[in-house]
């Protein structure tokens, strides 16, 4: 599942395409995440948060270290492990904060 999501990734950018310079390194990553954290693995989206770690630290190490630490905080890993109330709570404190903020694209969110 990791590498169908790679080439997904930021694709406007063609950093993480097969044969470019940052692919293997993401790949190294989330696959070195999902053995570091079994009990959540990879999940689809993650790419994003890793390609970004390495697109900004342009270290495979350093991204991961980042990476595993950001997943390990509360916030990403209630996102990634589903687990929907936790989730609920913090979209729903996300959607205050943007209406208070933001107020017109917070409009524009609840319109589609």
């Amino acid at each position: 599942m990791v590498e169908e999501d790679l080439h997904r990734t930021y694709t406007d950018l063609g950093h993480f395409r097969f044969g470019q310079k940052l692919y293997q390194p993401l790949k190294n990553i989330l696959a070195a995440f999902s053995v570091f954290r079994p009990d959540m693995g990879y999940v689809q989206g993650m790419s994003y948060i890793a390609g970004s770690l390495l697109m900004h630290t342009g270290d495979e190490y350093l991204g991961f270290k980042c990476f595993a630490n950001m997943m390990n905080r509360h916030l990403l890993y209630n996102f990634y492990s589903f687990d929907m109330p936790k989730v609920n709570i913090f979209f729903h404190c996300y959607m205050r904060l943007l209406k208070e903020r933001v107020p017109r694209l917070a409009q524009l969110m609840e319109e589609l």
